[in-house]
């Protein structure tokens, strides 16, 4: 991060240090110092202020930067996580911007729906209505332009449904998600679960390097808007029983009981 401008003026025996971000401006004022460097002479005090300055002006600026990394992001899948491509999603909070295409094709644990923007995969759910899965996804994407195209999202379904059925899929499916940069790194780490797995949150936040991070790691798990391609399904309780999948856990069972099998057979 680049400090655009830096400026000082003083007010009575105040000082204070104005540096532009872009946009952002920020203050520091050398009272708010003054305590930690009153024991020292004034040649020293003076230096210890720069320096205290200056280390608030980088904490900004490493802050404002994370701000920025922790914006939506997109990814194209079907590679090694650590080949995955991360760029700036291509809409905003709702869908605002965006038209949304989706499909809904039976499957063996019930309906399943895709839904694309020109970019890729925003969305995939289970469900047994319709009308319910067209419902939640207007009401996640409140502010886009939504319509069902059955032909457009052929080839998408195909690929959904050749994972749901515990087969290695053909070709890339493009993913075009809004989340975090820790959601992304999540569930960048549950893609280096192999089918016919399974790995507890625990495990997960420790790969991450992140071991006291379980909750938050459950949590990411809980928000994957994009069933199957982001595997949370093979995420276990520590002692080996099944948690809480938001398309329910009687289809958690089957997914997993069905991958193990498809890697046993082979």
């Amino acid at each position: 991060m680049e400090v655009l401008q830096h400026k000082e003026h003083a007010s009575g025996s105040n000082l204070t240090q104005c540096a532009t971000f872009g946009s952002r401006k920020v203050s520091i004022s050398s009272r708010c110092m003054s305590t930690h460097a009153a024991a020292f002479r004034p040649r020293e005090k003076l230096s210890l202020n720069a320096r205290i300055g200056q280390n608030l002006v980088s904490t900004l600026a490493t802050s404002i930067m994370q701000n920025k990394f922790d914006e939506a992001f997109r990814v194209s899948s079907g590679a090694a996580p650590s080949q995955l491509d991360l760029a700036p999603a291509t809409y905003g909070k709702g869908g605002q911007g965006v038209m949304i295409s989706f499909g809904i094709a039976s499957c063996s644990l019930g309906l399943v729906l895709v839904a694309t923007t020109p970019r890729g995969v925003c969305a995939v759910a289970l469900g047994d209505s319709e009308q319910e899965l067209e419902a939640a996804l207007r009401r996640e994407f409140f502010a886009a332009d939504v319509q069902r195209d059955q032909s457009e999202l052929q080839d998408s379904l195909e690929h959904v449904l050749q994972v749901l059925e515990g087969r290695e899929p053909h070709g890339r499916l493009s993913l075009d998600v809004r989340a975090t940069a820790w959601q992304w790194k999540v569930w960048r780490a549950l893609c280096e679960i192999k089918a016919g797995q399974r790995c507890s949150y625990a495990q997960v936040a420790q790969n991450m390097g992140a071991p006291n991070a379980v909750r938050a790691v459950a949590r990411a798990c809980a928000t994957n808007p994009i069933a199957l391609v982001v595997p949370c399904h093979r995420v276990v309780r520590g002692d080996g029983s099944l948690a809480g999948y938001r398309w329910g856990l009687e289809r958690k069972k089957i997914l997993l009981a069905r991958e193990k099998a498809a890697i046993e057979n082979l």
